[in-house]
């Protein structure tokens, strides 16, 4: 098992829940919605593998996930997005057993 450092940076949510409102993608000030902050890097729970992620595209659903408007509620302090918690996280296991589609 390698780990690399106990915390990493991240844009975190500022607010919880919905917004009650819905708008389009676009964001005047993201700075209103996001924090740059250090965070503590998450563990990987049984059955679950952390995976060092150096980028990841921006949504459109994640956009609207960051304005309180996707179909989840905000949780303040959390990383921003819905399909990578944040980049440079590190690897928890080297060995990944294979995927299946059929389950």
């Amino acid at each position: 098992m390698t780990q690399s450092g106990s915390s990493m940076q991240a844009l975190v949510l500022r607010h919880d829940g919905f917004s009650g409102r819905v708008g389009g993608l676009a964001i005047p000030d993201l700075a209103e919605l996001l924090a740059f902050e250090r965070i503590a890097v998450p563990r990987a729970g049984p059955g679950q593998v952390l995976i060092r992620v150096a980028c990841s595209p921006v949504n459109p659903s994640d956009l609207h996930y960051i304005k309180g408007e996707y179909g989840q509620p905000r949780r303040r302090g959390t990383p921003a997005g819905s399909k990578a918690p944040a980049p440079s996280l590190p690897p928890v296991m080297r060995r990944v057993p294979p995927w299946s589609a059929s389950g």
